[in-house]
């Protein structure tokens, strides 16, 4: 999208510059998505396609998707990237992601986290192992412990949180 300057002169405030890694916020998947800046709009402007943009807008781009958000949501909806960051990661069966949504989500917004859900409830891995009293062969809860740590999932992680059966069958097979 192409942008054309107005006749109103401005600064470009914000802490962000092109090329910056950060997360923006999305309200339809409730969770911090991983973006790049790519323009920081120095002076007030139309966009095609968007409308008309404030000094200071910023120009992410996601996976999918290129946002644009203005000078008043970018303390909300954007932060850096950063090493300072807890790396959360949450092993979804048995964490009561659903029951403790409120919870995972006032944490997904907090500024010092980074949280990531790693696997779900109802998945085909979301039974016990064999050696447990009506335990099933793979995939199961131990195999997808094998595969977190293949695909190192949990590695960079500062924390981990598990509950139930993620406690009792993918937590100790991480400390292996």
């Amino acid at each position: 999208q192409v942008a054309r300057p107005v006749a109103v002169p401005a600064t470009a405030p914000g802490p962000f510059q092109r090329g910056d890694c950060v997360q923006v916020w999305s309200n339809g998947q409730n969770s911090w998505l991983d973006a790049r800046v790519d323009e920081v709009i120095a002076q007030e402007c139309v966009i095609e396609g968007v409308g008309r943009a404030a000094a200071g807008t910023v120009r992410v781009s996601t996976a999918k998707q290129h946002l644009f958000v203005p000078p008043g949501e970018v303390p909300a909806a954007l932060r850096p990237v950063s090493d300072e960051l807890a790396k959360v990661a949450v092993i979804g069966p048995g964490a009561g992601v659903k029951a403790n949504k409120a919870v995972y989500s006032e944490l997904k917004r907090d500024r010092r986290f980074r949280i990531q859900v790693l696997g779900a409830r109802g998945e085909g891995y979301d039974r016990y192992p064999e050696p447990w009293e009506g335990g099933q062969p793979p995939p199961n809860l131990e195999s997808f412990a094998a595969e977190l740590l293949a695909n190192g999932a949990v590695a960079a992680a500062d924390c981990i949180v598990a509950g139930s059966r993620g406690g009792q069958v993918v937590l100790p097979s991480l400390w292996r």
